[in-house]
């Protein structure tokens, strides 16, 4: 419940931009000043491919990644 919580408070953090998931993702498994650092310090005008870029984890970029791949993969298919 608590993960839930912070993942929520995370997406909502970015909802300035145009897609807030990937940056509530980051911030969520990396911390919130990385992903500032990451975003350079702007929350509401970074296209999430060009703060991909800019996260220099390979572990979250990674993890973002798979879980948007994971979305994309089950609403194609009709179960999101």
């Amino acid at each position: 419940e608590a993960g839930t919580w912070y993942l929520h408070r995370a997406v909502e953090h970015w909802k300035l931009q145009s897609d807030p998931v990937p940056f509530g993702l980051a911030e969520y498994n990396a911390g919130a000043s990385r992903a500032q650092r990451w975003s350079k310090n702007d929350v509401s005008d970074t296209s999430a491919r060009t703060f991909l870029k800019n996260v220099d984890f390979p572990g979250t970029r990674k993890y973002v990644e798979s879980i948007i791949d994971r979305y994309r993969f089950y609403q194609r298919r009709g179960r999101m």
